[in-house]
C-alpha cells in the first residue's frame, strides 16, 4: 500500500491508479528462487518446506505483486510429449483467514473438500473411453504420463456424455499404508527409499523406467469438464456414479455464520483417520453458473479457492489503526500493536482487511487482539479476546479530503474521486513499471512528487533534463538517461497499454485475452458490458470493472498520449479476422511450438479444440498418421492441412 506520510494532503490531480514498488535485484533473485522450487516441487524433488516457499512468495509479493513468477502455474519445462488441456488447467488461490473465507462465501452455499497434497493430473475421454492421462503441467500444456496410468486404478470406460469429449481432473496421491507398501516394494528393487509422500508421488510419475511402481498410487478425481452440470455437488456425484474416487467433502449451506464453518474446519483438521496426505481445504461455490460469473485470472479461477490451516497464534494490544488508499480507491487498516515476537519475528503490524472485518471483530484502538504469521509478510488480525468500544470510522478520504462512500458489497469504504493523490501517485508506478520505463524508480517519483513536477501519467511524458536536475542528487548523466528511456518506451503494444491502465481485473492475462477479440482501440471503444462478457474469463463483475475503468478516464488518456505523439500503440500484424468461426485441431509434429501455433490460429479469430468431431473445420497435420485424430478426420471427410497451408490461407 502506498504510505500516508508520502501523499502530499489537499492536493488534487487527474488520473487513476494501481500500486507497484520499484523492482530492485531481490526481485529478481526471488524470481528465479521461485522457478527453481516450483520446478523440484512438480518433479518430486522439494529442497524446502511450504512454509519457506510461501515465505519467498509473500516477499516477491510485497515487492513486485504483478511478478509474472507468481503467476506460474506447475512448472514451465514439459517433455517433447504434450498434451493440451482444455479448458487450462488453473492453479487456487490461497488464504489462512477464516474471517475472509467467511467474506468470500458471502451466503452461498459452497462444497467444501481435503486439499489433497498429490500432483495434479487430467484425463481425457472420447466417446466415454479413456485416450489420454495428463500432468498439469505450464497449465496449457501437460506432460503425456498415460503409461502410467495404465497401472493405476480408475475407469477405463465412463458413461458417454453429450459430448464428444470431457476432462476428468484430479489429484494423484498415494495412501499411508500403500506408502509403507511402495517403500519396501522400491528398496526390493535397490531403488532410493522415497523420502515423503509428496516426493514419491510427483517423481514416479515423472519416471521412465519402473512404470508399474504406479500400482500403488491413487487418483481423486474433482473436476468434470466440458460438461453443462448445473452444481458441483452433482458433479461430484457423477463422478462417483462413474466409480471414481473422490475427496472427502461437506455441503457448507448458504447464510452459516462464520463460527459454524470454523467448527466444520477445524472437524476436518483433526481428523488423523483421513487415509491421505492433505494440505488444507478448497472450498468451492456449488452454484456452476455463480462460478463461471466470478471469472479467473490467468493463475487461478475465482469461484473456488484453497483455505490453509493456521499456525501459531499470540495475544498483544492494538496501539493504532494506519489507513491507506489502494488502486481503486478502496481503504484499507492496517493495526500498530504492541510489539510481540511470532514465528522468529518482531511483529509491529497486523492487516485488519477492511470496515466490515473492524465491525464484525469489534476492533479498536486499545483492545487486544489474537494475531497470527504463517508466512506472511504483515502478520494477520486472528480474534478480538478484549474489546474496546466502536472504532469511528472518518467520513472523509484521509488523503485528499473527498467523501467516502460504501463499496456496492459494503465490505469496505472507498474514494471515489479521481483526483485523489494517493490514487495517482500509485498510477504513475504502475505505468512506468508496466512500460519498462528504466531507472525512473520509486524513491526517484517522490522527490518528482514532492516537487510538484510529476502528479499524473502525462506528466511523464514532459519531464526534460531541466527539469529532473532540480531534484537534490540528480546529475546530468542520470538525468539524460530517464528522458531516453522514456522516449525508447514511445511504442506499446496494445496489451501492455491496457494493463498499464490499472484498471481492476484489466490485467496481464485478461488484456491479452481482450485484445484477440477487440484488436484496436476503436474496436475496443464501441464494445459493451455485454460483449466483454462473451470473452472467456471474463464474467459480469470484471467486465463491469473493466468497461467503467475504461470510459471514466483509459479512453481519454490514451487518446491523448497519442494524438501528442507520447506513445505509439503497436497492434499485432497477425491479429486478423480471417479464420472467424473456424475450429482447427491439431496433431503431429510441428515446426514451432504447439502453443505459438494455436495462438496464431486464436488471434485471427479461429478456436482450436483437441479433438475432431463434425464441427471440426481442419485438421492440422504435417505429415499422414496413424493418430486417432488423423483417423477420425479421414472418416468424417474433413480438410487434412500442413502448417504451411494455414499460414497461406
Amino acid at each position: 500500500m502506498i504510505e500516508s506520510h508520502l501523499i502530499r494532503k489537499g492536493v488534487i490531480m487527474n488520473f487513476y491508479a494501481i500500486e507497484s514498488d520499484n523492482v530492485p535485484f531481490r526481485v529478481r533473485e526471488l524470481e528465479n528462487l521461485i522457478r527453481k522450487h516450483k520446478q523440484l516441487y512438480y518433479l518430486g524433488n522439494t529442497e524446502i518446506s511450504d512454509e519457506a516457499y510461501d515465505l519467498l512468495e509473500q516477499e516477491l509479493r510485497k515487492l513486485c505483486p504483478d511478478s509474472y513468477a507468481l503467476n506460474i502455474v506447475g512448472h514451465e519445462n514439459l517433455s517433447d510429449s504434450k498434451i493440451q488441456h482444455e479448458p487450462p488447467m488453473l492453479s487456487l488461490d490461497k488464504i489462512r483467514d477464516p474471517q475472509i473465507l467467511h467474506t468470500w462465501i458471502e451466503n452461498n452455499e459452497c462444497i467444501m473438500s481435503y486439499k489433497i497434497d498429490g500432483s495434479s493430473a487430467s484425463l481425457r475421454y472420447e466417446n466415454g473411453m479413456f485416450v489420454s492421462a495428463s500432468t498439469r503441467g505450464n497449465g496449457e500444456f501437460g506432460e503425456n504420463i498415460t503409461e502410467h496410468f495404465l497401472y493405476i486404478d480408475f475407469p477405463r470406460k465412463i458413461q458417454k456424455s453429450k459430448k464428444d469429449h470431457i476432462e476428468i481432473r484430479g489429484e494423484v496421491c498415494i495412501s499411508k499404508n500403500d506408502f509403507e507398501n511402495l517403500s519396501n516394494e522400491m528398496v526390493k528393487r535397490g531403488l532410493e527409499k522415497p523420502k515423503s509422500i509428496r516426493n514419491i508421488v510427483a517423481g514416479l510419475l515423472h519416471k521412465k523406467s519402473n512404470l508399474d511402481l504406479c500400482k500403488y498410487l491413487t487418483f481423486l478425481a474433482y473436476k468434470i469438464e466440458n460438461t453443462d452440470i448445473d452444481t458441483y455437488r452433482n458433479e461430484l456425484k457423477i463422478l462417483e456414479h462413474f466409480k471414481f474416487t473422490i475427496p472427502k467433502y461437506s455441503i457448507i449451506q448458504k447464510d452459516l455464520e462464520a463460527y459454524h464453518i470454523q467448527t466444520i474446519i477445524d472437524k476436518y483438521a483433526s481428523d488423523t483417520e483421513y487415509s491421505y496426505l492433505t494440505d488444507g481445504l478448497v472450498f468451492s461455490f456449488d452454484s456452476i453458473a455463480l462460478q463461471k460469473s466470478k471469472g479467473f485470472t490467468s493463475h487461478h479461477p475465482r469461484g473456488k479457492i484453497a483455505f490453509k490451516l493456521q499456525s501459531e497464534v499470540k495475544q498483544t494490544k492494538l496501539l493504532g489503526i494506519d489507513i491507506d488508499v489502494g488502486r481503486t480507491g478502496q481503504l484499507s487498516f492496517t493495526g500498530i500493536v504492541e510489539p510481540v515476537e511470532l514465528s522468529g519475528a518482531m511483529v509491529e503490524r497486523v492487516t485488519l482487511h477492511n470496515k466490515r472485518y473492524i465491525e464484525e471483530h469489534q476492533i479498536n484502538i486499545g483492545c487486544t487482539i489474537e494475531i497470527t504469521r504463517s508466512g506472511e509478510v504483515i502478520p494477520k488480525h486472528m480474534s478480538t479476546v478484549t474489546p474496546n468500544g466502536e472504532y469511528v470510522f472518518p467520513s472523509n478520504c484521509p488523503i485528499c479530503g473527498s467523501i467516502l462512500s460504501e463499496t456496492d458489497t459494503q465490505v469496505t469504504l472507498i474514494c471515489k474521486s479521481l483526483g485523489c493523490p494517493a490514487r495517482g501517485k500509485a498510477a504513475i508506478n504502475h505505468w512506468i513499471k508496466t512500460l519498462k520505463i528504466d531507472t525512473l524508480g520509486e524513491s526517484t517519483i517522490d522527490k518528482l512528487w514532492d516537487a510538484g513536477l510529476l502528479l499524473n501519467i502525462k506528466d511523464i511524458y514532459s519531464l526534460t533534463e531541466e527539469k529532473l536536475c532540480i531534484i537534490e542528487k540528480m546529475g546530468d548523466k542520470l538525468a539524460s538517461k530517464i528522458v531516453s528511456n522514456i522516449k525508447s518506451r514511445r511504442e506499446v503494444k496494445f496489451p501492455h497499454l491496457l494493463d498499464a491502465l490499472g484498471i481492476d481485473g484489466l490485467g496481464t492475462g485478461i488484456s491479452k485475452v481482450v485484445v484477440r477479440k477487440f484488436t484496436t482501440f476503436e474496436a475496443l471503444l464501441n464494445a459493451s458490458v455485454i460483449d466483454l462478457t462473451t470473452i472467456e474469463g471474463i464474467g459480469d463483475i470484471i467486465a463491469n470493472n473493466i468497461y467503467s475503468g475504461l470510459h471514466r478516464f483509459g479512453f481519454e488518456l490514451l487518446k491523448s498520449l497519442v494524438e501528442n505523439k507520447h506513445i505509439e500503440i503497436i497492434y499485432d500484424t497477425q491479429l486478423s479476422t480471417k479464420y472467424n468461426g473456424l475450429i482447427f485441431v491439431i496433431t503431429g509434429d510441428l515446426s514451432k511450438p504447439r502453443d505459438e501455433v494455436k495462438l496464431f490460429i486464436e488471434t485471427n479469430g479461429g478456436k482450436v479444440t483437441g479433438s475432431v468431431s463434425k464441427k471440426t473445420n481442419y485438421l492440422v497435420c504435417n505429415d499422414p498418421s496413424n493418430s486417432s485424430k488423423y483417423k477420425k478426420a479421414q472418416e468424417l471427410n474433413i480438410p487434412i492441412i500442413t502448417e504451411t497451408i494455414l499460414y497461406n490461407m
